[in-house]
């Protein structure tokens, strides 16, 4: 009996430990973040489109307009001198954004949502 339990607590452990890292790569809304001062617009645009910006491309025009004439941006909170965003946009798009590193842009890694309610997101259009 005491064998049995130490070894359902070590699968636990186990299972516990490096089961998450099967799904490691997996992200359901698109992976990494885009630098606001390097990224081009067709970036931004993506990126302010998983926040559901719904005028994304707009947003990112603007986006690069502002960095162009006022310089690189030193932190996200300036995002909120941008037309077009507002303190609203700039929750829903903050932790897709940065300021500083590269661009981290994979659309390919997107899954689209399922069309069936109770599975949610299906993994069809998902390419590893």
């Amino acid at each position: 009996m005491k064998r049995l339990l130490s070894m359902t607590m070590i699968m636990l452990m186990f299972m516990l430990t490096f089961g998450g890292m099967a799904y490691g790569s997996y992200y359901p809304w698109g992976r990494g973040q885009a630098n606001v001062n390097t990224a081009t617009q067709e970036e931004l645009a993506w990126f302010l489109g998983r926040g559901s910006v719904d005028n994304a491309e707009q947003v990112a025009e603007n986006i690069i307009t502002y960095r162009e004439s006022s310089g690189p941006l030193t932190s996200t909170d300036e995002l909120l001198n941008v037309e077009g965003i507002d303190e609203d946009t700039y929750d829903q798009v903050r932790l897709w954004l940065k300021t500083s590193g590269t661009t981290d842009h994979d659309p390919e890694k997107t899954v689209r949502p399922h069309t069936d309610p109770f599975f949610g997101f299906g993994i069809e259009n998902y390419r590893d």
